[in-house]
């Protein structure tokens, strides 16, 4: 039996308790550009919220609704979209929103002077990622803890 990969993180408050499918990406430093991506299945329970996050007055649905749609959209690079990630460094990333954080070594990380993107011209694959969040991003049952696939995202 293989063990899955522990990951240690922050629910930021703001999301609703409940079943969601988690992703990740990350860019590789060296070599081809490309964008790797996970999923797995999560459940949200009060005991999981860091109560040291600010707080969302929970009287007002209408604020708690608008706080969890305030969060930033996905950063999205080469994978043809016309947004290529320079190679050698770790992605600075735009928008990155307020739930922030850095580990290794800080000179890896982009420098403020060189774009976090630079176009490229060589695909006729076109994005369509909305800043919108989705309504389609929670799970509604999950069968087992394993790793998926992520949704797709052909909207």
């Amino acid at each position: 039996m293989v063990t899955p990969p522990s990951l240690s993180f922050d629910i930021p408050e703001g999301v609703e308790l409940g079943k969601y499918t988690l992703s990740w990406t990350w860019f590789n430093r060296i070599g081809n550009r490309e964008m790797y991506m996970n999923c797995a299945p999560i459940t949200i329970t009060s005991e999981y919220i860091n109560h040291n996050m600010p707080a969302i007055p929970q009287k007002d649905a209408k604020v708690a609704e608008k706080r969890s749609n305030s969060f930033p959209p996905i950063f999205v690079a080469n994978i043809g979209n016309n947004c290529t990630t320079p190679e050698g460094f770790d992605i600075r990333f735009p928008q990155a929103g307020n739930y922030v954080e850095q580990k290794g070594d800080s000179s890896n990380i982009l420098p403020d002077n060189i774009p976090v993107c630079f176009a490229t011209t060589t695909s006729n694959i076109h994005s369509t990622h909305s800043s919108e969040p989705s309504s389609d991003t929670r799970v509604t049952s999950i069968a087992d803890s394993s790793f998926r696939t992520c949704p797709s995202e052909d909207r």
